[in-house]
């Protein structure tokens, strides 16, 4: 279950990031993939940012991750806004869930929640969207 942190407490924030591996950068992509990922589609699309963005595992994690195959990741990331509940949000509807779990923060918290080697990547995404945040 989430919590509301920084959001006035209100129950339904104006706000998700979310990093996909996309081939096609379209609004039902998206749909299909937060999904499979936090078990619901209820959101609209706020922006699709027009660039990849990617980043590299650091030397501890490479062969580790992915079967060794890759060194890092180029992702396309979107913004939504939730027109869902809390309880919409069902992060084992998968097979194979990505997320053990989740809550609701300021888009500048992120920052202190995501590891290390994702900070300048993070700090990209901010600036893309800071505009859209809380709205």
């Amino acid at each position: 279950q989430g919590d509301y942190a920084n959001l006035a407490d209100h129950p339904y924030p104006g706000f998700i990031l979310l990093d996909l591996n996309m081939p096609r950068k379209d609004g039902r992509t998206a749909l299909r993939e937060i999904k499979e990922e936090i078990g619901t589609d209820k959101a609209e699309i706020l922006r699709v940012l027009d660039k990849t963005i990617p980043y590299d595992l650091p030397p501890h994690l490479l062969g580790n991750l992915w079967d060794g195959k890759y060194k890092g990741q180029e992702q396309t990331w979107v913004a939504m806004r939730f027109t869902g509940i809390d309880n919409d949000i069902v992060l084992d509807a998968d097979d194979h869930p990505e997320f053990s779990r989740w809550q609701w923060v300021g888009l500048e918290e992120t920052l202190g929640l995501i590891v290390p080697f994702k900070r300048d990547t993070y700090l990209q995404i901010i600036e893309a969207f800071k505009d859209l945040a809380c709205t």
